[in-house]
């Protein structure tokens, strides 16, 4: 799996293990998981460690082994440790209350913005098995604790090829198209053959129309007029009559395509 897991990672994403024991204990004590095994997880370019066993929330602990550390980004592992959801007084630790968290991931490229909040249950009664939920309280305004993973920064190329490789494996024209509108977005470039070869396979025919918004080639005019007589929108059709770009073309196919309109 150690493999797959840094493919993952040099892809761009957020890899998350979630097991049982916590890590540490006192000196008597020894169940609990050795902290070799978190060195292997860092080996496997894992961000985040999701686990229990002791019944009490602890958010966030970072571990990290300089040993592996081969840049700033990379072999740190954010620790996240939940209460337990449903137990008594035998299972919790003294003062400790049944607690869970929410966790919130914000992911883009190259990182990964992290907000923990934990809900506890303010029943006075420890013995009563109807909880009273409450977000406990924490020494900051937005009452979280936010953190940010570093992750791979991918190229635009890469995220391209990301895209095509998954638009490959399950034909979804229409959210490959989605996935370049939001790279445009976030990058500022300008995608729109890549953007116009997806768009040809959709079969929605009003979000084609929609989507071409400017008339820059015959291609674009083909499509458009194609979206309106599929459509039949009475809309559409009077807009790409009247379109001024799509007559300065004068192509001869889209001149055909326009008559057929007319009719």
């Amino acid at each position: 799996m150690c493999k797959d897991l840094t493919d993952c990672y040099n892809a761009g994403f957020l890899n998350i293990a979630v097991w049982h024991h916590h890590f540490y204990g006192s000196p008597l004590e020894t169940n609990y998981i050795d902290r070799s095994f978190l060195t292997n997880l860092l080996s496997c370019n894992i961000q985040i460690g999701l686990y229990g066993h002791q019944h009490y929330t602890q958010v966030a602990e970072e571990y990290s082994d300089l040993l592996l550390q081969r840049d700033e980004i990379a072999q740190k592992l954010l620790l996240i440790s939940s209460g337990t959801l449903f137990g008594g007084p035998k299972v919790l630790p003294p003062n400790s209350h049944r607690q869970y968290n929410i966790i919130e991931i914000e992911k883009g490229n190259g990182y990964a913005a992290i907000d923990i909040s934990i809900r506890e249950d303010f029943n006075p009664n420890p013995n009563n098995k109807i909880p009273q939920w409450r977000m406990k309280p924490l020494s900051n305004s937005t009452n979280k604790i936010h953190y940010v993973v570093k992750l791979r920064e991918l190229s635009n190329n890469d995220m391209l090829l990301n895209i095509d490789r998954k638009c490959r494996i399950n034909k979804d024209f229409y959210q490959a198209c989605e996935n370049v509108k939001l790279l445009q977005q976030s990058t500022g470039e300008d995608f729109s053959l890549i953007f116009k070869s997806y768009l040809k396979e959709v079969k929605d025919y009003n979000y084609i129309f929609k989507n071409i918004r400017k008339i820059t080639a015959v291609e674009d005019a083909v499509l458009k007029i194609t979206a309106a007589i599929e459509t039949k929108n009475p809309d559409y059709i009077r807009e790409v009559i009247n379109d001024d770009d799509i007559k300065k073309l004068n192509d001869s196919n889209v001149n055909y395509l326009l008559s057929t309109l007319k009719m």
